[in-house]
């Protein structure tokens, strides 16, 4: 008797890690509740992959349904106006082309998060989707965009060339 008790807690032990070792990649909301800071960018093309270790500043904030992001693109620290608070059009534009802005809800299924933007820089995003393979380990979370649609449905050709993943590490 004591055998087959030992055979079954020894069943029970390995079917656990089999389940267990399943279970790695496997993203929950709690897993990625919190806010987090932009440690490095990737950009992955058709020339080659190019890295930037040294972000400008970029967070990222999720609660339990709702999700916030902003970070800038470009390597080089933004400039301000020329004239404080009063940019020109010129200005306006360079400022609109190196920072990313979305809030709004999302969903996280196993290693595959969509969001959902309520509000966006760009007025066709809102309502729009962007699907990303994410991926975290202790206080680090990757994030690379797999697909973009505007409201309308029009897939953004952008991600079908280019790659994106960020780096990110948790702040609280």
């Amino acid at each position: 008797m004591r055998h087959g008790v030992a055979i079954v807690a020894l069943a029970l032990v390995i079917l656990g890690g089999v389940f267990s070792s399943l279970a790695v990649g496997v993203e929950t909301a709690a897993s990625i509740e919190g806010v987090w800071r932009v440690v490095e960018i990737r950009l992955i093309g058709p020339k080659g992959e190019a890295v930037n270790p040294n972000p400008q500043p970029g967070l990222y904030i999720f609660a339990a349904k709702h999700y916030s992001m902003v970070w800038t693109s470009g390597s080089a620290e933004r400039a301000g106006s020329a004239t404080t608070w009063f940019p020109t059009n010129e200005e306006k534009v360079q400022d609109f082309n190196t920072v990313i802005v979305n809030s709004g809800t999302y969903e996280l299924a196993d290693s595959t998060m969509t969001t959902y933007p309520l509000v966006a820089k760009t007025p066709e995003f809102v309502g729009g989707k962007a699907v990303y393979h994410c991926r975290v380990a202790a206080d680090t979370l990757w994030l690379t965009m797999v697909d973009t649609y505007a409201s309308d449905g029009t897939q953004d050709p952008w991600v079908l060339t280019y790659r994106t993943p960020v780096k990110l590490v948790r702040l609280e």
